[in-house]
């Protein structure tokens, strides 16, 4: 465009001057070639030399346009199939949008060869594979992502953990991600879907180890952190020891190795001292128990109270019956003292905190708790009565009447012929 501007001026300029000297005698050119002489003006053969000079140039522009003709039909060529390939994709997505997951694929990868960045259409067919519950092609299309942008191997093994998480595969999905942590250790979305599938898939010493990241990366936020590190240490706590017989060492060890303030939290707590009931180990459980409850008062680890079954029994219902001066209307504080009661044979007591725990509106365990009581005093029917109240509570007679009679039917059957072993009758009291 600028030499044609300049050539444009020049010709003006030219053609000014040509006027100008055409007023005026300039004078001749004599040119005497093979004898002949040939004379023009200066004027003339200005003229004749500038024209000679524009047919030059344009023909070799011409040639040099003829030259470049094939690379110019390559690039404008090039140029149409990427803007066909751009508008695939662009049809594609809003596809994928609508979801149209078929048409959605096929426009995705059409024109793909010519699409610069082919990454995200493989993607986005990888996700309309899955949604067709075609899971070897979605893997297919990340695979061929990878390939196209090697560069890009963090955004692709994200998207890879994420479908493979939301497709089921829990195990696939973690594999993908502990790879793609291999190199972005401290990446923020890595760390948060390494914990959302630790959780789902219950792999929750993974979760524990990946938190610290999570918490420097801000993964996730401080409620998020402190709801997940409970869960994680209470889960943790309620894995099964590596080697049989060592379950009491293995749930110490583990709760020894949590943070001072971990082991204060009435939540972890709890698990623990549950985990030392179910190893048999009641005395312990009532220590922690009972510091914990000094220290914080938590109707779960009263509940918990009233099922470790102490050597010292005694003991054990004078302190919580210390507890009823601030909690004395407490619903689980009632059962726990009914429970302690009944360890300690005291029938009337345990009668009197038990029934007073149900009118609290307290834990259907109470009813249970109460009926047995009641079998042992050789009050059958009040013990019925008990258990049908408590069955009303877990199954509401309007939504289910017949499962309702079946059940007080089973009880009635029950005390009506209480299982007989080595010719006494089991003394059905919970001992646990």
């Amino acid at each position: 465009m600028k030499t044609l501007l300049y050539i444009t001026l020049f010709l003006i300029a030219a053609a000014i001057g040509l006027l100008w000297m055409g007023g005026h005698d300039s004078g001749y050119v004599l040119i005497n070639q093979f004898g002949y002489n040939v004379e023009i003006s200066v004027v003339m053969a200005i003229g004749i030399l500038i024209l000679l000079f524009l047919v030059v140039y344009w023909l070799f522009r011409w040639l040099g346009m003829l030259r470049r003709a094939p690379k110019n039909l390559k690039k404008a060529n090039k140029t149409r199939a990427i803007a066909k390939a751009h508008a695939s994709t662009s049809a594609g997505y809003a596809s994928l949008i609508e979801g149209n997951w078929n048409k959605a694929e096929k426009q995705l990868m059409n024109n793909i060869d010519h699409n610069p960045s082919p990454m995200l259409n493989y993607l986005a067919a990888a996700n309309a594979a899955q949604q067709r519950d075609d899971i070897d092609s979605r893997d297919n299309y990340i695979r061929q992502a990878l390939e196209a942008e090697p560069k890009q191997r963090l955004s692709i093994g994200l998207t890879k953990a994420r479908l493979q998480y939301q497709a089921g595969q829990l195990d696939e999905s973690m594999t993908t991600l502990k790879k793609v942590q291999k190199f972005a250790p401290k990446n923020s979305r890595v760390l948060r879907l390494l914990t959302e599938v630790g959780r789902e898939s219950g792999d929750w010493e993974t979760v524990l180890g990946a938190l610290p990241a999570a918490k420097r990366a801000k993964a996730l936020t401080v409620d998020e952190l402190e709801e997940l590190e409970v869960e994680a240490n209470r889960q943790v706590l309620a894995l099964p020891a590596a080697a049989p017989g060592e379950e009491a060492a293995e749930v110490d060890r583990r709760f020894e190795s949590l943070k001072a303030q971990r082991r204060k939290d009435p939540r972890i707590l709890e698990r623990y001292a549950r985990r030392l009931i179910d190893n048999g180990s009641h005395d312990k459980a009532e220590q922690v128990l009972r510091t914990g409850i000094k220290r914080t008062w938590d109707g779960d680890l009263v509940y918990l109270y009233g099922l470790a079954r102490t050597s010292k029994p005694e003991a054990a219902l004078k302190t919580a019956e210390g507890w009823t001066k601030n909690h004395g209307e407490d619903p689980d504080l009632l059962l726990t003292l009914g429970r302690l009661a009944m360890q300690n044979k005291i029938w009337g007591k345990a009668r009197s905190y038990l029934e007073a725990s149900i009118a609290s509106g307290g834990r259907n365990e109470a009813h249970r708790e109460l009926g047995r009581l009641l079998e042992q005093l050789g009050e059958t029917s009040a013990a019925l009565g008990t258990y049908k109240d408590g069955l009303e509570r877990l199954i509401a007679p309007e939504d289910d009447p017949d499962a309702l009679d079946s059940a007080v039917a089973a009880v009635e059957e029950e005390l009506e012929n209480p299982p007989v072993v080595g010719g006494e009758l089991v003394d059905r009291t919970d001992k646990t």
